[in-house]
């Protein structure tokens, strides 16, 4: 049995790549299973001269950045859709507003009545074992999730002041805010750089647009945007 570990941070310092190969006998996985041990194990190092090219180092590097781009976009996608798949599961059930019906100082609804305790709950309780399973931590989930109903609430504030009602489209205020505070936060837990925020951020934007057409269709959705 060969295990291979190859370390490609070495390119900076040598230029060449480093490969560790630890051979370890059937035999003697089965004997230590039993508690015996086996003096002997035949390690090996030693380097491989073919030059580890620069620009397959960065294409390994921006695949590895795609794929965590694209999970935290899949979790955003999760997290705002949650609350739309808890309605037309539990219907009227457990649908107490979060504003509790409410008005603010302009005689308006604060959030308004499609808000409710229940969608922010189940955003949160969906999202973070999903980020479990991307290979995230379970903070991160929460804190994505957290900050994706912030932005959502956000937009419906804002959309409140400016006499529109629940459930009325308001382009790129209903996409932006949700996804882009999330990624503000996961810029900084997971080091990523202004550019992936910006390609997160409009991926969604164009994702919202087709998926609630589409949910729409299904009659998941009681709107098309």
């Amino acid at each position: 049995m060969c295990f291979y570990f190859q370390c490609f941070y070495i390119y900076s310092i040598t230029g060449f790549s480093i490969i560790i190969e630890l051979n370890l006998p059937f035999y003697w996985l089965i004997l230590q299973r039993f508690g015996f041990c086996i003096p002997g194990m035949n390690i090996t190092i030693h380097f491989d001269t073919r030059r580890t090219s620069k620009v397959d180092l960065n294409n390994r590097l921006w695949h590895k950045q795609l794929m965590i781009e694209l999970k935290l976009l899949l979790l955003i996608i999760i997290a705002n859709g949650a609350p739309v798949l808890a309605r037309n599961i539990f219907k009227s059930h457990f649908e107490t507003a979060l504003d509790f019906n409410r008005m603010f100082i302009d005689g308006r609804p604060v959030f308004g009545p499609t808000k409710t305790w229940r969608g922010i709950i189940v955003a949160i309780v969906i999202t973070v074992p999903f980020a479990f399973l991307l290979g995230f931590t379970a903070e991160l989930g929460l804190v994505l999730a957290a900050l994706a109903m912030v932005g959502d609430l956000l937009g419906s504030f804002i959309k409140r002041r400016l006499k529109l009602s629940p459930s009325s489209r308001a382009l790129g205020l209903d996409q932006i805010p949700e996804s882009l505070l999330p990624m503000f936060a996961c810029q900084g837990l997971l080091g990523l750089s202004w550019q992936s925020t910006v390609m997160v951020v409009f991926l969604f934007f164009v994702m919202e647009l087709l998926l609630s057409r589409l949910l729409y269709q299904l009659h998941i959705r009681k709107h098309p945007y």
